[in-house]
């Protein structure tokens, strides 16, 4: 909703078919600007998963909802870097406001203790292609969309998510 207005439906793509909808310009800077002033003190995907059946018709038709888990971060950049925030207030809006509004601890690397760890390309850009996408589900409407910044791995546990071979 910060990086997508209601231009983007022109072509119906039933992937930007979403809940609550996406709205127009006027909407996305009032979000952005509630971002800037700390109204909206955290970002987060609803990441929607569908199979290819539920979004593979006309925009009227199709499934609500998108996967977000691989873009939200990059989408959000793109938007808000460009609107002056700083890489430093996305990753607050992502980490800090919701661990707040959840009311979790904030604790990093504390021996014993399991780890969650993101590892990003700040300045890097890139256009999401199909094999950047790690969901079982391929309904985005970011694929073609050159974004700004990049998630490169993600550690959780013993889990490890990315594609570091080529990050840069």
């Amino acid at each position: 909703h910060i990086f997508f207005n209601d231009s983007s439906l022109l072509n119906y793509n039933p992937n930007l078919k979403v809940a609550p909808p996406i709205k127009g310009e006027s909407d996305r800077k009032a979000l952005i600007k509630g971002v800037k002033d700390g109204t909206i003190d955290c970002i987060a995907s609803d990441h929607a998963p569908h199979t290819l059946e539920e979004k593979e018709h006309d925009i009227c038709h199709a499934a609500c909802g998108m996967i977000g888990l691989e873009t939200s971060f990059s989408a959000s950049c793109t938007s808000l870097l460009r609107e002056g925030l700083t890489i430093e207030n996305i990753i607050h809006l992502f980490v800090n406001g919701p661990m707040s509004i959840i009311k979790k601890p904030q604790n990093f690397l504390i021996k014993g203790e399991s780890v969650e760890l993101v590892i990003i390309s700040e300045k890097e850009k890139w256009v999401v292609e199909d094999n950047d996408i790690f969901s079982k589900s391929f309904n985005s409407a970011f694929i073609g969309e050159e974004l700004v910044s990049r998630v490169g791995l993600t550690i959780s546990g013993n889990n490890c998510f990315g594609f570091i071979d080529n990050f840069i």
